[in-house]
């Protein structure tokens, strides 16, 4: 696809240079391409538990949907096996490092904290207020990791499959009204392929939608007992550690193993003050991938009502 035509104008494919240039089309149109109430937050390093460090190219938060990624934005020109597939390794290694986690949990809760934008779109995805521990219990998951690339590679499908995890891959091609000016664009946005979580191909316009969009439908004032519970932080439910043991048959028989922690200490896994279960997620991960997975906290459906009564 060498052009597009819109109004009768036409839009020729720009071929992007620098990743640098791609990155700033990337970033400043991240709602078009990953939605509307994502959270954007710009570089952080990060550090393995050895000490490796990696910089992602930015990190999404989506409260709506209950997840968070890193990004990662190539030119289809680059190496996949020098330079792509390593820094996804990287990735992997960073956030796995409790210490890591937490450090990027209080990065977001301080960008948030100072961004009254910020505040606005968490308001707006989740209708109440920012809240710690909602932003603790979305970190906890594993993060997706996203590749957004100009281009396809022959080579890229293979090497992902190398991985232990598997990254999403968008392909976003840039279309400009003059050769060579990123000043009035249209982004035609493939779908991922490497998960299950496939989004319709789109084209859109940078400054109006290529297809009508419908208005929002009007939302009513909360009732006050509504807006009452809305302010009142989300709750979560912790799994079973037995439940989940009783499905193992390596540990179904050793007693004792009623808590997380209990568990973490017949393995020998070092808890610190990271969560017990949390370690045990991604120790299993690592170690015995054969296992059932740890599972993940549930919200609380009773939460409210215990809290009126």
């Amino acid at each position: 696809m060498d052009f597009l035509l819109k109004d009768g104008v036409r839009f020729t494919k720009y071929a992007f240079e620098q990743e640098q240039a791609f990155e700033k089309v990337v970033l400043n149109h991240h709602t078009l391409i990953f939605g509307e109430h994502t959270l954007l937050f710009r570089k952080q390093k990060i550090r393995s538990e050895t000490g490796l460090g990696t910089i992602p190219d930015a990190f999404l938060l989506d409260p709506r949907n209950g997840k968070w990624m890193l990004i990662e934005v190539e030119l289809h020109g680059h190496s996949v096996h020098n330079h792509i597939i390593p820094q996804l390794s990287k990735f992997k290694m960073a956030i796995n490092h409790p210490a890591t986690r937490r450090k990027i949990t209080d990065f977001f809760r301080q960008e948030i904290k100072n961004s009254l934008h910020q505040q606005a779109r968490w308001l707006d995805a989740l209708q109440r207020p920012f809240d710690y521990e909602d932003l603790q219990h979305l970190v906890e998951k594993e993060p997706e990791v996203l590749i957004v690339i100009d281009g396809l590679h022959p080579q890229l499908d293979d090497a992902l499959r190398t991985l232990s995890f598997q990254p999403a891959v968008y392909h976003v091609h840039a279309f400009c009204r003059e050769r060579n000016k990123l000043n009035d664009v249209i982004l035609h946005i493939a779908p991922p392929k490497a998960t299950g979580r496939n989004r319709p191909s789109a084209v859109g316009s940078a400054h109006t939608p290529e297809a009508p969009v419908a208005a929002p439908e009007a939302r009513q004032p909360p009732a006050p007992a509504q807006a009452e519970r809305a302010r009142r932080p989300l709750t979560y439910l912790s799994p079973d550690p037995a439940a989940w043991v009783g499905q193992v048959p390596e540990l179904a028989q050793v007693p004792g193993l009623t808590g997380w922690k209990a568990i973490c200490g017949y393995l020998n896994i070092t808890v610190e003050k990271d969560s017990a279960r949390r370690r045990l997620a991604r120790w299993v991960t690592q170690h015995r991938p054969h296992w059932p997975a740890v599972p993940e906290p549930v919200p609380n459906p009773h939460a409210h009502a215990v809290a009126e009564n």
